[in-house]
C-alpha cells in the first residue's frame, strides 16, 4: 500500500516539475516535444 503511494506521490511530483518548468503554465508530456 504504501508502495503504491509513494508511486502516485512521485507521479504528481515529476507533474509539479513539468508545470513549474512551463512559463505559460501548460502542462506538455514528454512524448509530445
Amino acid at each position: 500500500m504504501y508502495s503504491t503511494m509513494e508511486e502516485a506521490i512521485a507521479k504528481i511530483d515529476e507533474i509539479e516539475k513539468c508545470i513549474l518548468n512551463n512559463p505559460n503554465g501548460v502542462y506538455t508530456m514528454k512524448s509530445n516535444e
